[in-house]
């Protein structure tokens, strides 16, 4: 069976065990079919205080709905009434045996009045169990109704706790905008002149290319008219206008008002005189001790009833009426005893039942204040939940008003990070299809030159001295990567330099971005110990394990003749010579750069500045040293050729390469040296100490 008790009315209901199985809401209707509580107006509770979800099943609740801890019910309807409701005592009759007793102490001796004594005591024995069975049940049901009253106490401990939780969060929230409060009006009183640098911020149309309709263009769109669009309801002034009207509606006074209020409604629930039912456990424990009095009471009775129907058997078999006058008085005597504890047994249910009539009156009393503080924590609740909404929405009104605000910064740093992506992966990709083909070759020739070899020694019976001659060098850096930022938007350096020129107060937020130095991978001999230091043309030679003595070895020996050797260093030396002059024309560029950026050094770190600059010269430096390396390679196989060949053409060809090569030699500066300036650059930053001395001051 399903036990469900009625705390309002002391009521213990049973029903099938099948709806163990069904949902809470289909008990809730077999509920009110039973005690005509509507299903709106019934809670349910388990012992600890938990509530019954009406979507939840009713097994899912672990030992609840058992006789000892059954599903407590509450009747909203009878908790808001004023009048207590009427406690079930009625657990059977109660009668008043004095006048049957008395009747029946009047009777002459005889036989007849023997039996009817007899069967006297015994109703007298079995009303006292039924006494009994009633006063146990009126106790139990105080019990569970104690019980069911400390259920309820500890769902409002447990609706006080998530309340507070709710009020701690709101203060947190609360104290945190508080402490943000000043800036955000600083934002918003500031945000018109965010609103005018925007629409003088212009969006290039390769951002937006893709993404508009039919008949519209991207020209003349300013950033500005970008995020509008992305809005059509609300405008950012009227959002700017609702979040400084929120700003004004969050006072300090408003939250203080609630916080009283949350105080005082803290404190109805702490209520001990309310929660605590003064005297309830030692009333209930003098009801058990009045349990133990009746359970005496009716083994008195049993007793006297069993001696009474004893002597009836003797009387009816000795059928002597001599015995009949002492007997009877006997019997009289327990009669009398039986009717005194019969009245004892009645009274302790009338004090029973009238223990149960106040512990009715006084939960009543006690839910209706239950009733009270959970209707204002429900209140006071809602009003935070408003708080809290309100502070959440104007949050993230302050949010977007932050984005906007920094929407010019994050606008220019991502335009500059996109070309500066580009550049480095289109640097990156072609440096590494260089890297790959070089050490490709260098992979094969070197596989071709071990299979040659093992091709001629394998066969030979030295060959097991030398161990380990058919391993072979495995791949590397033999694959292209993949090509990345490719679907970056297409940007340059020349969009960079437009909005300088356009936006000149946003110029220190847009940086033009540099091609980075890849490194030039140059095996050195393992063999060396020290790096020689920088020597003349003629006396440079390339290493003997460098890539580029083993490629430019390869190619010689891939020629099948002087004359195509020849017209190989021609145009080999026409390479570099264009390499020189581009390299002469990027030094020329980064000149006049440069000395452009002379006029924005005031506002910069000087460190910083020239710490740049003299990466950019070191790079340089760099490639001219491997500009020089390459000529000199060539220098050195134009003297190798001069000793092999013979015809006057081809030693005039060769003269010639020696005599523009020469001519390089004989420069008297390097190129970064004579372009660079140092001492006009040196009185450059004397000026610029002098002028921050000047402002220190």
């Amino acid at each position: 069976m399903l036990y469900v008790f009625h705390v309002d009315t002391g009521n213990m209901m049973t029903f099938d065990m099948n709806l163990a199985l069904e949902t809470v809401s289909v008990l809730k209707k077999a509920i009110a079919k039973k005690c005509a509580v509507p299903e709106d107006k019934q809670v349910l509770l388990i012992s600890g205080g938990e509530s019954l979800n009406e979507g939840s099943r009713v097994c899912s609740y672990s030992a609840a709905g058992t006789d000892t801890s059954p599903i407590f019910l509450f009747s909203k309807n009878t908790i808001e009434s004023s009048i207590a409701p009427q406690p079930k005592v009625d657990y059977g009759a109660d009668y008043d045996m004095r006048e049957r007793v008395e009747s029946c102490l009047d009777m002459e001796p005889a036989i007849n009045t023997v039996v009817a004594r007899a069967e006297l005591a015994k109703q007298l024995h079995e009303m006292a169990t039924q006494q009994l069975n009633v006063c146990e049940k009126l106790v139990h049901d105080q019990h569970l109704q104690h019980q069911g009253w400390r259920a309820v106490v500890a769902n409002l401990e447990d609706i006080a706790i998530d309340f507070e939780e709710s009020v701690v969060f709101l203060n947190q929230s609360y104290a945190e905008f508080v402490e943000k409060r000043e800036s955000y009006l600083k934002l918003l009183q500031n945000f018109s002149h965010d609103l005018e640098l925007l629409s003088n911020i212009p969006l290039l149309p390769k951002l937006i290319g893709m993404q508009l309709n039919e008949g519209e263009s991207a020209e003349n769109m300013s950033l500005l008219q970008w995020i509008s669009q992305k809005d059509d309801q609300f405008s950012l002034e009227q959002v700017a206008d609702q979040c400084l009207r929120s700003l004004e509606q969050f006072d300090t006074l408003a939250l203080d008002k609630l916080k009283e209020e949350v105080r005082q409604s803290l404190e109805n629930v702490n209520n001990k005189d309310m929660k605590e039912i003064k005297g309830l456990e030692e009333r209930l424990y003098g009801l058990e001790k009045l349990m133990c009095q009746a359970k005496k009471l009716v083994s008195e009775q049993s007793d006297l009833s069993q001696a009474i129907y004893q002597n009836q058997q003797r009387a009816s078999n000795l059928r002597d009426p001599s015995i009949f006058p002492d007997l009877c008085k006997s019997h009289q005597k327990q009669l009398q005893l039986m009717l005194q504890n019969h009245q004892q047994l009645r009274d302790i249910r009338r004090r029973c039942i009238n223990a149960k009539r106040e512990l009715s009156e006084n939960i009543h009393l006690r839910l209706r204040w239950i009733m009270f503080v959970e209707k204002k924590l429900t209140d006071i609740d809602a009003k935070t939940f408003i708080y809290r909404e309100n502070l959440r929405r104007l949050k993230r009104h302050l949010e977007i008003i932050e984005q906007v605000n920094l929407a010019p910064k994050v606008y220019l740093s991502s335009v500059s990070e996109v070309v500066r992506r580009k550049i480095f992966s289109q640097g990156f990709l072609t440096w590494s299809h260089s890297l790959v083909k070089e050490f490709s070759v260098l992979h094969q020739t070197e596989i071709a030159a071990r299979r040659k070899f093992s091709s001629e020694f394998s066969t030979h019976f030295l060959h097991t001295l030398f161990t380990g001659m058919a391993d072979l060098p495995p791949p590397f850096a033999t694959e292209p990567p993949k090509p990345f930022d490719v679907h970056l938007p297409d940007l340059n350096i020349d969009d960079l330099k437009m909005l300088q020129q356009i936006l000149p107060q946003l110029a220190h937020l847009i940086e033009l971005p540099s091609h980075v130095p890849f490194p030039n991978f140059i095996l050195e001999d393992s063999t060396s110990a020290n790096i020689q230091p920088k020597s003349s043309w003629a006396d440079r030679t390339p290493s003997e394990t460098s890539l580029e003595k083993v490629s430019m070895d390869r190619e010689f020996s891939e020629c099948p003749s002087p004359e195509r050797q020849i017209a190989h260093l021609q145009q080999q030396l026409e390479n570099q010579i264009k390499l020189v002059a581009q390299k002469e024309e990027e030094l020329k560029a980064f000149k006049a750069t440069f000395q452009a950026e002379k006029q924005i050094i005031f506002n910069e770190t000087l460190s910083q500045i020239t710490k740049e600059k003299d990466e950019c010269i070191r790079n340089l430096q760099t490639k001219e040293s491997r500009l020089s390396s390459a000529i000199d390679s060539i220098y050195i196989k134009v003297a190798q050729l001069k000793k092999s060949i013979k015809r006057p053409e081809d030693v005039e060809i060769l003269a010639s390469i020696e005599n523009i090569i020469s001519s390089i030699n004989k420069q008297d500066e390097p190129m970064i040296d004579s372009f660079v300036e140092l001492p006009q650059y040196a009185s450059e930053k004397e000026k610029i100490s002098e002028l921050q001395n000047v402002k220190a001051l």
